[in-house]
């Protein structure tokens, strides 16, 4: 499935979604070199991006280091989340067994 394919899926499953992600901004660098994209609401203290609906593609973090913003579904695959993560804590496995992400976007 492709980012764009995966965008009409996010929105459709976006209930499920919320509930998993704490919003913490780990996944966009808060604990340490942030997105410039990033921003945190005053009163919650939880992230969130200034782009979210293109978001996808070259960014560049505060400290002016270049990455590729991707779609979270990669990160689970390539087990680059950061412990602290929501999604972290469910496997792939149980994601795709909990019913709460297709086995489509893995």
């Amino acid at each position: 499935m492709d980012n764009s394919a995966y965008g009409d899926y996010q929105e459709v499953r976006f209930e499920e979604y919320e509930k998993i992600c704490r919003r913490c901004g780990i996944c966009c660098g808060s604990l340490n070199d942030p997105c410039v994209h990033l921003g945190r609401e005053e009163e919650s203290g939880k992230y969130y991006c200034r782009i979210y609906q293109n978001r996808f593609g070259i960014r560049e973090t505060v400290g002016g280091r270049q990455f590729n913003c991707v779609a979270i579904r990669d990160n689970i695959k390539m087990g680059a989340l950061q412990p602290q993560c929501a999604y972290t804590a469910t496997t792939k496995k149980d994601f795709c067994d909990s019913g709460n992400i297709s086995t489509e976007i893995f």
